[in-house]
Formats: structure tokens, C-alpha cells, sequence
């Protein structure tokens, strides 16, 4: 467990989404949040939770109507090979098919109940 005295450093990106609301694409932002600490193209889910876990930092996306938000917070000495791992995180997610489709029925249900 961290204590409060030790330094911790906080990494946080956000993209907005469209510029007008649209419901062909209701649920894209919140699929692609759920789904971005699941792999990238060089890093596996398991190795970007171990990456976080490892060190007790903490890795979580979320979204709105209109931006995904990613946010990371790390020990201050861990702060140089986090941001590498949450820039691939953000930049380079990998979304497998075979994954998609367990997620989508949620999506689905999700994007009905919201219409």
C-alpha cells in the first residue's frame, strides 16, 4: 500500500468524439474505452495489467457522449516506463474480432436501453 507521502505521478489523456452526435455510432466511444487496456499492437492485456499491478499503479478508461477519457497513475520513479506503456495504450489499442463479439450483445444491449 502506497502512503501518502510517497510521490505519485498521474498521466491522463482525452479525445473528444464527434462533433455532432450521432446514434448510427452510439456506443463506439464506450466499446473503444472498455476495450483499450485489452492489447496493443506490442503489448498483450496481461502484460500492460501486470505492467500497472506490478508497480500498485492503476490504469482506467472511461467515456461520454462525445470523448474518451484514459487516465494512469504511477510512483513518481515508475513515471518514465509508464508513459510508454499508457502512450501505447492510447495510441496503438488492438481490438480482436474474437473479443469483439463477446462484447457485442453488451454493446447492443447497452446502445438499446440508451435509445
Amino acid at each position: 500500500m502506497r502512503s501518502r507521502s510517497t510521490p505519485a505521478k498521474a498521466l491522463a489523456g482525452a479525445s473528444t468524439g464527434q462533433r455532432f452526435r450521432c446514434t448510427v455510432f452510439s456506443g463506439m466511444r464506450s466499446m473503444s474505452s472498455g476495450k483499450s487496456a485489452r492489447g496493443t499492437k506490442t503489448r498483450s492485456a496481461q502484460q500492460i495489467a501486470s505492467f500497472f499491478d506490478s508497480r500498485g499503479g492503476t490504469l482506467a478508461a472511461s467515456s461520454g457522449n462525445n470523448t474518451v477519457f484514459t487516465q494512469a497513475e504511477v510512483l513518481k520513479g515508475d513515471f518514465e516506463e509508464a508513459i510508454d506503456v499508457f502512450a501505447d495504450v492510447v495510441c496503438h489499442p488492438v481490438f480482436p474480432a474474437d473479443e469483439l463479439e463477446v462484447y457485442r450483445p453488451q454493446l447492443l444491449d447497452s446502445i438499446r436501453s440508451t435509445n
